[in-house]
């Protein structure tokens, strides 16, 4: 039997007590010096030959010891009477992970595995990844961080999701929905989610099987991405019956019906988990991250704030005509045509400065946290943009090339400006030039395609406008110190 064999190949935790392991709870010692030395490495993330060498030991030799952990683990198995599985060779581990979970030694989720493959060849390597569960890096309660992969695989879901949901709002807005819940773009959009859900519940089914308890098995970050993904079921059974029995929303009723309000509130909360996860992150470097390294979280920021753009699509002024000169001589011919212009104005100013807040406050917002590496502003501008379009049919598939334009000059101004929360000064410039050099090639790119009709004191006074409220949103981002009373 499994003690029998402990005894025999000396298992000190076997011979000292009846149940074998189990006395590893009262006594710390239970494991040699050697063998809690041979672990600690391992939980730092070394590999076999790695922790033979740093103890000076042979690779057969640090084998032996976490097979001595795992046969007094299985000892305290057989000493509980706890029940065999033979066909999936492996020992319920409920009691393990109190017997030696005092030992010292310390084991995250990526060393749980690392631990599998050194003594996958004694046979029986469940059962030791059972016991050393138990072996956690910090309390059990305490929630861990996902990696950069899994961030990446969240996103990448989260734009299937993404993809899906402005191939629905496209196809409301161009009304070539049929009366039907059950169309071709609701089946995009449904199956994103499925998948998005079921990455969201493997990831906590890791942190349980790793012996994380409760809500501690949610990753840090994600807690809201379950609350979405909750919101959006619910969302979705509503839409269901909100079809059923009013039909099929068109244009400005679909992104303002109750359901869909509920559906983008969850599509939200499951697009920035990667960004909450990565804002909470004390890993060395986090501030000052790589493009590579940051770009799941910063294509979790651009999903996030393009779902509250496509909701705001009707005021988006990069989808607007206000301006466009064939649209102000239609309101100069029509009756009434002075106070249809003057409407048309102040909703193309409306736009802009709407438009302008949703661009540059998250910006200002991921700079409270990171240095954001070059490039990314172009990314975030240029990708939103792009959907943008794709909701209308890229009727002005121009703007993107502008965006991108835009997003490298923002992109240099961080470089040079250096603009960061500890330089107020700079901040401020940041956030009042980024207007400027949006809006200016915005315009620039207009007038070239279209031919602007605005007169050049409200095209340039709607560029001094967005620059001033960059400025506003930078003194409510950062707002002036108060001095202290004498």
């Amino acid at each position: 039997t499994p003690a029998v064999a402990g005894r025999q190949r000396g298992c000190p935790g076997c011979r000292a007590h009846p149940h074998g392991a189990l006395a590893l709870a009262g006594r710390p010692d239970g494991l040699s010096p050697r063998v809690l030395e041979v672990l600690a490495l391992l939980a730092g993330g070394l590999g076999n030959h790695q922790i033979a060498h740093a103890p000076f030991l042979s690779p057969r030799t640090v084998r032996r010891h976490v097979a001595n952990v795992y046969l007094q683990a299985r000892g305290a198995q057989q000493g509980r009477r706890h029940r065999l599985y033979p066909a999936q060779g492996r020992w319920r581990a409920t009691k393990i992970r109190a017997a030696i979970h005092t030992s010292g030694a310390t084991l995250g989720y990526p060393e749980h595995t690392a631990f599998r493959r050194v003594c996958g060849r004694q046979g029986g390597s469940m059962a030791a990844a059972e016991a050393l569960r138990g072996l956690r890096s910090g309390p059990r309660r305490g929630r861990a961080r996902v990696g950069a992969r899994a961030d990446a695989v969240t996103i990448a879901l989260g734009f299937w999701l993404l993809g899906g949901l402005f191939i629905d709002g496209w196809a409301h807005n161009a009304g070539t929905l049929v009366e039907s819940f059950f169309t071709p773009w609701h089946a995009a959009l449904y199956s994103g989610y499925t998948a998005s859900t079921l990455w969201l519940c493997w990831l906590i089914r890791r942190e349980l099987r790793a012996g994380k308890v409760g809500l501690a098995a949610i990753p840090r970050g994600y807690e809201w991405g379950l609350v979405g993904a909750a919101l959006f079921g619910l969302g979705g059974l509503g839409d269901l019956t909100w079809h059923l029995a009013f039909g099929v929303e068109q244009n400005l009723e679909a992104l303002l019906s109750p359901t869909h309000l509920l559906l983008f509130t969850g599509i939200v909360l499951i697009f920035s988990s990667p960004l909450r996860s990565a804002w909470s992150s004390t890993a060395p470097g986090n501030g000052t991250p790589t493009l590579r390294a940051f770009l799941p979280t910063l294509l979790s920021l651009t999903a996030s704030v393009s779902a509250c753009t496509f909701l705001g699509g009707y005021f988006w002024a990069l989808l607007d005509q206000h301006h466009l000169t064939w649209r102000i001589d239609s309101f100069r011919q029509a009756a009434g045509g002075a106070r249809l212009l003057r409407m048309s104005q102040e909703l193309g100013i409306a736009g802009i400065l709407l438009t302008n807040a949703l661009l540059l406050a998250p910006l200002l917002l991921a700079l409270r946290r990171w240095r954001l590496p070059f490039g990314s502003v172009a990314i975030f501008f240029g990708v939103n943009t792009a959907l943008m379009n794709g909701f209308d049919n890229f009727a002005k598939k121009e703007t993107i090339l502008a965006a991108l334009a835009a997003g490298l000059i923002a992109d240099l101004l961080i470089r040079r400006l250096r603009p960061t929360y500890d330089r107020p000064a700079a901040l401020r410039l940041f956030a009042a030039l980024v207007p400027v050099a949006f809006w200016s090639l915005y315009f620039a790119e207009e007038h070239l395609r279209w031919g602007v009709g605005w007169s050049p004191e409200f095209w340039a006074g709607a560029i001094a406008l967005a620059a001033l409220s960059g400025l506003g949103l930078s003194l409510l981002a950062l707002p002036p110190t108060v001095p202290a009373e004498e």
